[in-house]
């Protein structure tokens, strides 16, 4: 049997890995049996019945302290239980850290870019980057204990690697899948009906979408100046942002927008077939993000035929290739005159939509992707996957 843990998958991207995972588990009825999840007990993982699945929901606690101790309690006296009392043969770790003692195979998924990005940390405030100093030890101790750490794309593959040279060996890579949903409407599009009636459209309006959670790398605010200098320009537009205002900053950062002119719009998050309707009437992608383990909207944009425009950071390669409209890091006259040029040549934009396409298709179904971390679960001991 294998033993998942998602306990503290919570955040949007990663509840929609971990939905993705629990779905196919769901779906192989021959799969339910081998598989025991920890899930926290929160109202996202409702719609996965313990009657389909072996299902143990753990309790959720407020205050840092409480998490810490139930962390820590959670690694070092209940899961080394269940793994006797269910003979567990591995465990999947949905979230950066496992630190349980045990023989069997252990796989880690890294997805937080603080924990080898030395750059990224050091642009935090003082009390901000304290805290990612004490994960960055959890995730020291986690490294020594797991047999794979499983990476989203080839630059995180790369920061593991030179964070952790003596450990490079366990990286792989398997990037995210596309989601279901997401897929389905894909397949159904008429992608030479839509790029028309984004030319036609793109005349009166420009409609940018920046699919993301708001935290501090995702340099929200890099879209005010933004919307300032296009609206200056006379490039009339809207950029839509999925921010949830409850999460800290997002209040100040939606103070901002409706202050300042400028073209901005929350539609706040939402579901990925309500999404759906604002990547088709979109005609780009901004994402101005810092950093990124891989950045799921990416490809998911890719998959309208939206071409992205996004700085030219190494994460932004990794994903994206030759389909980014790359513009120099927080330049905010070099990101205008990307837009400019991008909607101005409708050769140039069709051109763009069909490389986005084409990109889209070097990544993972769901189906595939399960399929992945399956391999890598079961691999013998000394035996490594082809990333």
């Amino acid at each position: 049997m294998i033993l998942v843990n998602l306990y503290n998958q919570k955040g949007a991207g990663p509840l929609n890995i971990s939905s993705n995972l629990l779905k196919q588990i769901e779906a192989h009825a021959d799969s339910r049996d081998e598989f025991l999840l920890l899930l926290p007990d929160i109202k996202a993982y409702e719609q996965f019945v313990d009657s389909r699945c072996n299902i143990i929901r753990l309790p959720c606690y407020k205050t840092i302290a409480a998490k810490i101790v139930f962390r820590i309690y959670l690694e070092l006296i209940v899961l080394p239980k269940l793994i006797r009392r269910h003979r567990i043969d591995a465990i999947l770790a949905f979230g950066n850290f496992l630190l349980t003692p045990s023989r069997i195979r252990k796989v880690v998924l890294l997805h937080h870019p603080y924990l080898v990005d030395d750059a990224l940390l050091k642009k935090l405030p003082i009390f901000a980057r304290a805290a990612e100093y004490c994960k960055r030890m959890a995730f020291f101790l986690t490294v020594r204990n797991v047999d794979v750490m499983a990476v989203q794309s080839d630059y995180m593959k790369e920061q593991f690697s030179s964070k952790y040279p003596k450990s490079s060996h366990a990286a792989q890579v398997i990037p995210n899948p596309v989601s279901d949903a997401i897929s389905k409407v894909c397949s159904d599009l008429s992608y030479a009906d839509l790029i028309t009636e984004r030319l036609a459209t793109m005349k009166s309006q420009l409609r940018l979408i920046y699919v993301s959670r708001f935290y501090p790398h995702k340099n929200h605010r890099f879209l005010i100046a933004l919307s300032e200098r296009l609206n200056q320009r006379n490039i009339k537009h809207e950029i839509f942002v999925t921010v949830d205002p409850i999460l800290k900053g997002a209040g100040d950062f939606l103070d901002s927008i409706s202050s300042k002119s400028v073209s901005i719009s929350n539609i706040g998050e939402q579901s990925q077939e309500l999404l759906s309707e604002f990547y088709e009437s979109s005609h780009a992608m901004i994402f101005p993000s810092s950093a990124e383990t891989f950045g799921n909207p990416l490809i998911e944009a890719l998959g309208f035929g939206l071409p992205v425009i996004a700085p030219k950071l190494d994460y932004a390669v990794s994903v994206l290739n030759d389909a980014g409209i790359y513009y120099a890091e927080d330049d905010v006259e070099d990101c205008v005159d990307q837009i400019s040029t991008l909607f101005k040549d409708h050769e140039f934009y069709q051109q763009a939509s069909s490389i986005a396409l084409h990109q889209f298709q070097r990544y993972p179904n769901v189906s595939d992707w399960f399929a992945m971390y399956r391999g890598v679960i079961e691999a013998q001991p000394g035996q490594r996957n082809a990333n």
